[in-house]
């Protein structure tokens, strides 16, 4: 392989890597959806890029993988543009409304379990789960103390 098909791999693989958090906490099993700003933009642009600039054989592979992020990158609401602002207790802060109903039921989300440093109130969170129809998903406190 030359370098730049590396580098597209690189690309695709950085895009699609799980984010897990420290290891002494897996018996939670979490797992974490990790935005970056621009994240998905950039991925797919720069494995453009490289496809125009390579000289590999998976040309449409590779701007189908382009494609695909970009499309998700859409339909779950988390481009650059799609960045919101609200007026919270603590001041203005942005947020993603990401558009989750495909996929949004009690199996997606079992459990949650609220950290040691988690300031969220737990009615709050027990109407917000009610109203999102997550009847089952059960709401723990971790057991486990800040390292």
């Amino acid at each position: 392989m030359n370098t730049s098909i590396h580098q597209i791999y690189y690309a695709a693989l950085t895009t699609l890597k799980p984010i897990f958090k420290h290891t002494g906490f897996s018996s939670e099993k979490e797992h974490r959806i990790y935005l970056m700003e621009g994240e998905a933009e950039t991925a797919a642009k720069l494995m453009q890029d490289m496809i125009n600039e390579s000289n590999t054989d998976n040309h449409v592979l590779f701007k189908n993988i382009s494609r695909n992020i970009t499309n998700l990158a859409t339909k779950l609401q988390v481009r650059k543009n799609d960045k919101l602002h609200g007026v919270f207790k603590d001041g203005i802060r942005s947020y993603y409304a990401l558009d989750l109903k495909e996929i949004w039921n009690d199996s997606l989300i079992p459990e949650i379990i609220l950290g040691p440093r988690c300031f969220q109130n737990k009615r709050e969170l027990k109407s917000f789960m009610k109203q999102c129809n997550l009847n089952r998903t059960k709401i723990e406190v971790s057991q486990i103390p800040i390292r």
